[in-house]
């Protein structure tokens, strides 16, 4: 049985035209996608619980709020807060869903999925912190939060980059230290590799700081800084996957779109990955 994922990170959604976007994205893309994590809706429950009813009506949902940010702090108006998780289930898929749940340190959600052929498997959305001592602190409590038995399929915004290759302009700052540590040992535990790099071709960035680009004369990353406001890359979405789940050796099972939103100038990737079963 073949089930595709997608991840998507939509940057808010408090904007009518950001929901819009979102909704006629969903309604070209529905019929070929299993299960969508919409990743950084920065939006409340009240409001998670209206969206959901309009951009995808026959989709089960599973809804994780956006926390208080700083500008909600501010602005007690300001609907939106940081974060926050969507995931969208075809209701062609929803039956097969078992038990579903929170991932610590509201890291995203979770999902067990038995498959008519016997497999089973797990999907997590992840929406990890921007500040290292708290993504490090998911990944040492991720490692033995989730169940091993399952195959894991997890995808969303890690917000960190794992070398240098993954960031264009600006210094790369790469995970080391502690945060390293266990996010390799949280990756071993589940077998986790990343489907990107199996997939020849594939976009290396999925986020931009929305400056300008640089010229063709001033692609030093030393210079960018100084050049056009420092234009910087980034990839910080992406989909992992347990080894077993997919023919991780043929890069056809693994599609990747881009989505350019050019009212916001701004690079976004849609990862679709088609899990196949050895």
């Amino acid at each position: 049985m073949n089930i595709v994922f997608g991840t998507y990170n939509v940057r808010a959604l408090g904007a009518r035209p950001a929901r819009t976007r979102l909704k006629n994205y969903i309604r070209e893309v529905r019929q070929k996608i299993d299960i969508l994590a919409i990743h950084e809706h920065k939006l409340r429950e009240h409001n998670l619980h209206f969206l959901s009813s309009t951009i995808w009506p026959t989709a089960k949902f599973f809804l994780l709020p956006a926390i208080d940010g700083s500008h909600a702090e501010r602005n007690p108006s300001v609907q939106g807060g940081k974060g926050g998780v969507l995931v969208a289930v075809n209701p062609a898929i929803a039956p097969l869903i078992v038990a579903h749940g929170f991932l610590p340190l509201n890291g995203g959600i979770w999902l067990h999925l038995d498959l008519p052929d016997g497999k089973n498997i797990g999907f997590a959305a992840i929406y990890a912190p921007n500040a290292a001592a708290n993504r490090t602190r998911l990944w040492e409590v991720l490692e033995f939060a989730l169940d091993s038995s399952r195959c894991w399929i997890m995808g969303g915004d890690f917000n960190m980059i794992t070398s240098t290759l993954e960031q264009k302009g600006g210094t790369p700052k790469v995970i080391s230290g502690e945060e390293l540590t266990q996010w390799e040992n949280f990756t071993q535990s589940y077998q986790l590799q990343d489907t990107f790099q199996r997939k020849a071709g594939a976009l290396l960035f999925s986020w931009d700081n929305k400056r300008a680009p640089l010229p063709l004369n001033a692609q030093d990353p030393a210079l960018t800084s100084l050049v056009n406001g420092g234009r910087v890359l980034k990839r910080l979405d992406r989909i992992y996957a347990d080894a077993s789940v997919m023919h991780m050796s043929d890069p056809e099972n693994i599609s990747t779109q881009l989505k350019l939103e050019e009212a916001q100038t701004a690079l976004r990737t849609w990862e679709c990955e088609k899990a196949k079963w050895l």
